[in-house]
């Protein structure tokens, strides 16, 4: 899978988890949400802002989990751009890292180009939940 030009950066912090289910005969399913700060790379240079998310986990066994996550990255001058993604997390070591595959929304003129985009974003969290860093990169297809 051919990575293009990194997209951004985000450093964070969990705010909640909760455990919405333990359906019978599997793990449970749980909200993670989290805001960010969000550092533009490529043609995001110069944007700075913060990321709200939520993402629901499902977690299965040996160690994977599934995600679908949503959430909106407002910038300096009020430009918001809406995101959706669909991951899968592995446990390394004593915390989480995942890949998922990212798609934008957005209204604003100067970031149109995100809404035909597909992004790939890959991060980690650390044992806790507490600290997040994921960084995203457009999908050359």
């Amino acid at each position: 899978m051919p990575l293009g030009e990194k997209l951004y950066e985000e450093h964070g912090t969990g705010n909640a988890v909760s455990v919405k289910a333990i359906p019978s005969g599997t793990a449970a399913i749980m909200d993670f949400t989290f805001t960010s700060k969000v550092t533009g790379y490529g043609r995001l240079k110069g944007k700075v802002g913060t990321n709200r998310a939520t993402v629901e986990i499902l977690a299965g066994g040996e160690g994977v989990a599934s995600g679908v996550g949503r959430g909106v990255m407002k910038f300096g001058k009020g430009e918001t751009v809406a995101w959706e993604r669909v991951g899968i997390n592995t446990v390394k070591g004593d915390h989480p890292f995942y890949v998922a595959v990212l798609r934008f929304t957005t209204t604003s003129r100067q970031l149109a180009w995100l809404d035909g985009l597909i992004g790939v974003v890959e991060g980690e969290i650390d044992s806790d939940l507490h600290t997040i860093h994921r960084t995203a990169h457009a999908w050359v297809f």
